[in-house]
């Protein structure tokens, strides 16, 4: 049986990279993951990304692994520096530690 989720939260996120990701869907804790992990299958090719140098506050504040405190420093610091040359310009942000940059490189791009 071929599981797929469809919902709310892979939406916002943007699609799943890990499988274990799914663990963060309500009412999916461990022991369910346990049960259904054997049976699931993971497609990227539709990943979602968001333009780090083109997003509005509010549409970056809704990605669950950013969130409206983490954006408005983001946005700000776009406007105070310009447009973001590379994924690794966010570690210039004190806010963005090692493991938030790993959670967040995947969703974003900068064109």
């Amino acid at each position: 049986m071929l599981y797929r989720f469809r919902g709310n939260y892979r939406n916002r996120i943007g699609g799943f990279f890990e499988l274990a990701q799914i663990q963060l869907i309500y009412g999916i804790d461990s022991t369910v993951y346990a049960k259904i992990a054997n049976h699931l299958s993971l497609d990227t090719t539709n990943i979602k990304r968001i333009d780090l140098n083109s997003v509005s506050l509010e549409r970056l504040a809704l990605h669950p692994y950013i969130g409206y405190k983490l954006a408005k420093v983001m946005v700000n610091y776009r406007a105070q520096h310009g447009s973001f040359k590379s994924k690794s310009d966010l570690k210039k942000i004190i806010l963005i530690n090692e493991e938030i940059f790993r959670k967040i490189e995947r969703y974003i791009l900068i064109q």
